[in-house]
């Protein structure tokens, strides 16, 4: 534990501008820690779940899947949510918190 400690101490040192506080220098940290704990990663491949579900929305006569033209979608994407612990699921409105 002490080890993990003192990698991360050295970590923030290392990108913490020399002109801030220990106050200042604290907060940031902090701040920093937050947005590297908030980080999530998405993966979802349409054509990989349409085959585990059995579904293949080019099969005439098949049951009607919303947006069945997607199947060539794959997403993968590290993305910072708001409460990782609130929201564990991947939703349209994710990527509205990222800059592109």
């Amino acid at each position: 534990m002490q080890a993990r400690r003192t990698e991360a101490d050295a970590f923030y040192k290392s990108i913490t501008p020399t002109r801030v506080n220990e106050d200042e220098a604290l907060v940031m940290r902090q701040a920093l820690a937050g947005m590297l704990w908030s980080k999530q990663y998405f993966y979802f491949d349409v054509d990989l779940w349409l085959t585990e579900h059995g579904d293949d929305p080019m099969k005439p006569g098949g049951r009607s899947i919303r947006n069945s033209e997607w199947f060539h979608m794959v997403n993968q994407h590290i993305i910072s949510m708001p409460d990782k612990w609130e929201y564990p699921w991947y939703a349209a409105w994710d990527l509205a918190f990222e800059r592109t």
